[in-house]
């Protein structure tokens, strides 16, 4: 792409970002997210662990490794009140990846000409920024950051790969790997992205026949990985490290059983099986020369034309239609899904038509592993996080096959109708993505349900507002802290592990988030460590009467089982509890009589 394309691609990125930033301010997007106390806090928590000086590993407990949490600890020193600042992050970072995703479709498989940017480009980025976004997760996590890293890895390869003998070229490389290294540290399952983009790398330097050069590259572009390897040998807690972000490895029913499941149970298993069974068939007619015959078996094939732009034709609308359903719903669980069979299926038939070039056809695959990678977890597994990569790519390909049987150029009229139909889409698109924002809110009530604002109890929260249940749960923990006396020597389990950085006390547990699928395979260690804890200091533990999690919908009793909470055994016995008149706390007190 030309530099002056460069200039536009730039002037409408920035000014898009600054009219949905003011968008945003104006109603209160970040605010109006609300707030629940489970892993919403979880990062910035290790972030403050580790600007306090613990070791990852060893002083405490973590299942990935913990890249996450040093990059956000730049929340600590930003102008902004800290939850506000790390939800102001993450939307630049659901922006930043959704834009160069963009650029690399309209670079690989567009021409680019000034005109492309305004009627392809711009309602692109609106529908990749909005469908990331959706109303899930809006605070800083692994998969988000593990999104951005990777996606800049994928774009700087592709950017390297377009210097053919440019020296800059391999500087690009050792970044895209760098990149890459690092999302794979903000979340273990992005190794497959970064093994999938040094795979294509090292092909490249062995098609170039530079293999002299290929060590060292690989070895730069490593250093993220070579470091913190380097930082456990040097702590001794490799073996720690392994055990923590191995526990919760089901990789076969995260990676390929959780994918047979959704497509089999999906409601467009109908156009999935047709789509299979007409690619079957072509393959078949190929073999048998049918595809020059006449009637049905000629008409039956994704060589006719006409099948194929009534097929297309479904699968657009199919795909608008779910776009929309996906963001005026609070469905992020199988819809995501839905988008990465329908890619699949479209980049199946631009296979069998032969109208994808190795580039694109690049560009397309990493876009599915991105998604996969970013789909593995042992909870919310689906790749929800990559919905608006897919379903843009989706757009990209059927535009494409649109071109290649001759649909385009359009005729005036029609090209008319087309552009005044995406303003008209894109316009309903973010009004329904404000709606369904302001609809659906994680683990919380609809934004006009928040009447209290959290910043009363707990200044760091900023303008955040909450339900009254939390709002006074947090009010009633508030008084218990600051009567008595509770900074750097109290534990609130089983969630809020935002509540440490919030109010500047360290935890003496080493884990923040005290859920079961947190210390998976490490329960022998957590139970060693919370008790020399309860043994040497003085602590107070308050204990969640009511689950927290679900406390914007009502009071349910909290069952604390011995599988997923086995330390609260080890706390009843070696703890004392103490009477407070609290209604959301059973309170207890080590036994110990350090002072």
């Amino acid at each position: 792409m030309q530099h002056r394309s460069v200039k536009y691609v730039l002037f409408i990125s920035i000014s898009t970002a600054i009219i949905l930033g003011i968008t945003f301010l104006i109603t209160g997007y970040i605010n109006n997210e609300g707030f629940n106390p489970s892993n919403d806090g979880v990062i910035l928590a290790q972030s403050y662990r580790i600007i306090n000086g613990e070791i990852p590993h060893t002083d405490f407990i973590s299942i990935a490794p913990v890249f996450s949490g040093i990059l956000h600890s730049i929340h600590f020193y930003s102008p902004f009140p800290l939850v506000v600042s790390g939800r102001i992050f993450v939307l630049i970072e659901y922006y930043i990846y959704s834009v160069l995703w963009v650029y690399l479709l309209m670079i690989i498989f567009l021409k680019g000409s000034r005109k492309d940017y305004f009627h392809i480009f711009l309602p692109l980025i609106i529908a990749a920024f909005l469908l990331n976004l959706n109303t899930y997760h809006l605070y800083p996590w692994t998969s988000i950051d593990g999104i951005l890293f990777s996606m800049l890895g994928i774009f700087f390869y592709f950017k390297a790969k377009n210097l053919a003998k440019n020296p800059w070229k391999y500087f690009l490389f050792i970044i895209a790997l760098i990149c890459v290294s690092l999302g794979s540290l903000a979340k273990q399952s992005f190794i497959f992205t970064a093994l999938f983009i040094y795979i294509v790398i090292i092909l490249e330097f062995i098609k170039e026949k530079k293999m002299r050069v290929l060590p060292l590259v690989i070895i730069m572009g490593a250093s993220p990985l070579i470091a913190y390897l380097t930082f456990l040998l040097i702590n001794n807690n490799l073996s720690d490290f392994i055990q923590q972000i191995t526990g919760r490895t089901e990789f076969f029913k995260t990676t390929i059983r959780m994918y047979v499941i959704t497509f089999v149970n999906s409601k467009l298993i109908v156009l999935y099986a047709f789509s299979i069974f007409i690619l079957i068939f072509d393959f078949y007619s190929r073999r048998r020369n049918i595809i020059n015959q006449k009637g049905w078996r000629a008409f039956l094939t994704f060589n006719n034309n006409k099948l194929l732009k009534y097929y297309i034709s479904f699968i657009t609308l199919i795909t608008i239609f779910l776009s929309y359903w996906f963001i005026l719903h609070d469905n992020y669980h199988s819809l995501p899904f839905e988008f990465f069979w329908i890619m699949l299926m479209v980049l199946f038939i631009s296979l069998y038509r032969r109208a994808l070039s190795n580039k694109q056809l690049l560009v397309c695959v990493s876009g599915l592993i991105l998604a996969w990678s970013a789909s593995i977890s042992h909870e919310a597994n689906t790749p929800v996080y990559t919905s608006g990569i897919l379903v843009t790519c989706i757009i990209i390909l059927i535009y494409n096959l649109l071109k290649q049987i001759g649909v385009f150029p359009l005729g005036l009229k029609f090209r008319l109708f087309l552009y005044v139909s995406v303003l008209v889409i894109m316009h309903g698109f973010f009004f329904a993505a404000n709606y369904g924002q302001s609809k659906y809110n994680y683990r919380e009530l609809s934004s006009k349900y928040l009447s209290k604002n959290v910043k009363d109890v707990l200044p760091e929260f900023g303008d955040i507002k909450t339900n009254p249940n939390t709002y006074n749960y947090y009010a009633d923990f508030i008084n218990i802290f600051q009567k008595l006396n509770m900074k750097d020597k109290f534990v609130l389990l089983p969630n809020n592990a935002i509540i440490y950085p919030v109010l500047d006390s360290r935890n003496p547990f080493p884990i923040d988030w005290m859920q079961g699928a947190e210390f998976v395979d490490s329960e022998e260690k957590l139970l060693e460590m919370i008790s020399r804890v309860i043994v040497i200091k003085n602590i107070y533990l308050l204990i969640d009467r009511f689950d927290s999690k679900e406390m914007a919908f009502g009071f349910k009793i909290k069952n604390y089982d011995e599988l997923n909470y086995p330390y609260m055994k080890v706390i009843k016995n070696k703890c004392t509890k103490i009477h407070f008149n609290s209604k959301y706390f059973d309170i207890y007190k080590s036994k110990s009589d350090e002072k």
